[in-house]
């Protein structure tokens, strides 16, 4: 067997773009179906703000020392130690005087975890760790040649939805989101055998808030071919 040598999604640092973390860089290693491995560098007074997180997450302090707190109970963290972040629990890793790199390895539902009904292709914990990643590559993988991507936003009559049509005009589209400082986050996901139901949490660097409704219809082969979000905006 020929080994399957690749490269990791993203191997320079780059500054995490979410809001609440300053003084973090990062990198992606790797992102598959059921494993997400990042490195994180924090600079004396680094911060990633306290927030649950949708997977069950293990970080290893590799050097330097900090901090991290679970369900708002804080522990010191250093060199040779490691800390557990379950799923769904709200958690914080900070620097005060000292430089830290860290890594950090999350577990994603399996497939057969997050699989519709008996048949069902799509591969939802592939789509959602793109979608967090904002991983275009990934993410376009998912739309047909042909899909629509129908946007209902606040400030448009519902008669009027963005439509985009086509997986160029779609990439254009998710290019765009990549390029922006916000977050991501993919829940409250119901999965049936040819649609997908779920709420995206957007949240931007200069504090705005958005929940979406996503839909999204699927083909026999489980690919998206219209995808149909309804936008609210809100701070805080």
């Amino acid at each position: 067997m020929k080994p399957n040598v690749a490269a990791v999604p993203r191997p320079e640092w780059s500054p995490l773009p979410y809001e609440g973390c300053v003084g973090v860089d990062g990198k992606m290693l790797v992102r598959e179906e059921d494993v997400f491995v990042a490195m994180l560098r924090f600079r004396p007074g680094g911060t990633i703000h306290e927030h649950p997180g949708p997977n069950d997450t293990v970080v290893v302090c590799l050097e330097g020392d900090g901090y991290t707190s679970v369900a708002g109970k804080a522990a010191a963290l250093a060199a040779g130690r490691r800390v557990h972040w379950p799923k769904g629990v709200p958690h914080r890793l900070w620097t005060e005087g000292s430089a830290m790199k860290t890594l950090m390895v999350e577990r994603p539902l399996a497939h057969a975890q997050s699989a519709g009904p008996a048949g069902t292709p799509f591969d939802f914990a592939g789509y959602r760790t793109a979608v967090e990643a904002r991983d275009v590559t990934a993410w376009i993988e998912f739309f047909t040649e042909d899909a629509e991507w129908l946007e209902y936003r606040s400030h448009d009559p519902p008669r009027s939805p963005n439509v985009m049509s086509g997986r160029a005009a779609i990439r254009d589209f998710l290019e765009g989101v990549a390029r922006e400082p916000l977050e991501l986050r993919v829940s409250h996901e119901v999965l049936a055998e040819r649609r997908v139901a779920h709420r995206l949490s957007v949240s931007l660097a200069d504090g705005r808030r958005m929940i979406e409704a996503v839909n999204l219809e699927l083909d026999e082969a489980g690919k998206i071919v219209e995808q149909t979000e309804v936008e609210a905006w809100y701070r805080g």
